[in-house]
């Protein structure tokens, strides 16, 4: 069976990296090293953090999944991952709908390739 292939080109993500960067300097323009790259990828791999941390407090037990509160906490982290990856795309001028297409198609080969050794 052939995987369905997302076609992209709703320009969809260049939007929304466009309002991130837009955002960050509306928000901490007075600051300009918020909006560095350096910034940005330090505030992505925290926020990346803190969502392993509540996983983690899942996988321990101390946090239910099926939990609505669990689950909005996870929500929100990774709408912050969103965010900051969505930053920095429009920072560098990065098409990701362009990139995970391409990232996919070369995943999609390699993987299947390896299915069939």
């Amino acid at each position: 069976e052939k995987p369905k292939m997302f076609k992209g080109g709703t320009g969809l993500l260049n939007d929304i990296a466009a309002q991130c960067v837009s955002d960050t300097q509306r928000w901490f323009g007075d600051k300009p090293h918020v909006s560095t790259i350096n910034h940005q990828t330090l505030g992505l791999c925290g926020e990346v953090g803190e969502f392993a941390n509540v996983v983690k407090k899942i996988d321990k037990g101390q946090l239910d999944l099926r939990d609505a509160k669990t689950r909005v906490r996870l929500a929100e982290e990774m709408a912050d991952i969103f965010t900051y990856l969505m930053s920095l795309s429009g920072m560098l001028n990065i098409d990701m709908e362009k990139a995970y297409i391409g990232v996919r198609t070369n995943n999609n080969r390699r993987f299947m390739e390896a299915k069939k050794k």
